[in-house]
């Protein structure tokens, strides 16, 4: 099963990747499932990213520049890329009340846009700043955990911002991430319990590939889903390839 095939997903125009554990893959995924259907689309970020390979890439720290490459560039390609600037190798993020000026783009069907950095680890808990979303209801959230996480200690070369979760989870260093945790690390309120509420919310745990991973992240979602306080509530799995395993249903 594609991403575009959820209904969720195929009701929404602007669609944000929070979390952790590849949203940069599953965001060009979703990208190009959607031109596939000869749809225009738009690819983001309001933290930074590396660039895609192979996209047409549109630069500017003016949005009405900005605007003017990215319609330009639409009338050659269907799937785009768009920043504020290039910094480190790096597609510098757009602010985030330029997202929807972006979506009035003539002919333009999608804007999806990375909005959390995670440092390339599985699970992380967010700052309060994070993740970085405008201020419009109109978005559909997919939170990303990363299910290779789940299992192994609690170390910052697997959980970006420990020390959050310690401050707020009462976790310790070192300690071994089990699926409970990960329930408690969506739902909390200091983490992305505050977004998973208010915004209708898709969870994809990403990379499941064994028994064990689909029996963890099994556990996570039914917990998640039973608690109720997702808005939305579809729980979906991964494998490696970004396709759809599983899903879960509130």
């Amino acid at each position: 099963m594609k991403f575009s095939c959820l209904p969720e997903i195929k009701d929404n125009k602007y669609i944000a990747l929070i979390g952790s554990g590849g949203k940069t893959a599953a965001m060009i995924s979703l990208g190009q499932e959607f031109i596939l259907e000869e749809q225009k689309v738009l690819l983001t970020t309001t933290t930074r990213i590396y660039p895609p390979e192979g996209m047409g890439l549109s630069l500017s720290q003016s949005l009405s520049e900005l605007k003017s490459q990215v319609e330009r560039g639409l009338k050659e390609k269907n799937l785009l890329v768009a920043g504020y600037g290039k910094e480190s190798g790096k597609v510098v993020g757009v602010p985030p009340d330029w997202l929807h000026s972006l979506g009035t783009i003539p002919g333009l069907a999608r804007v999806i846009f990375e909005a959390d950095g995670a440092a390339g680890r599985p699970l992380k808990f967010p700052a309060p700043y994070e993740p970085c979303l405008p201020g419009a209801n109109d978005l559909l959230i997919l939170l990303l955990v990363g299910i290779k996480g789940v299992g192994r200690p609690l170390k910052r070369d697997i959980f970006h911002r420990p020390e959050l979760a310690c401050q707020h989870l009462k976790w310790t260093p070192g300690q071994i991430i089990t699926p409970e945790m990960v329930v408690d690390l969506i739902l909390h309120p200091q983490s992305y319990g505050r977004i998973v509420s208010h915004y209708p919310t898709l969870i994809f745990f990403n990379q499941v590939e064994t028994t064990e991973e689909i029996k963890k992240a099994r556990v996570i979602g039914e917990r998640v889903v039973a608690a109720g306080k997702v808005k939305g509530g579809v729980i979906a799995f991964l494998r490696g390839n970004g396709k759809i395993h599983e899903l879960i249903k509130g």
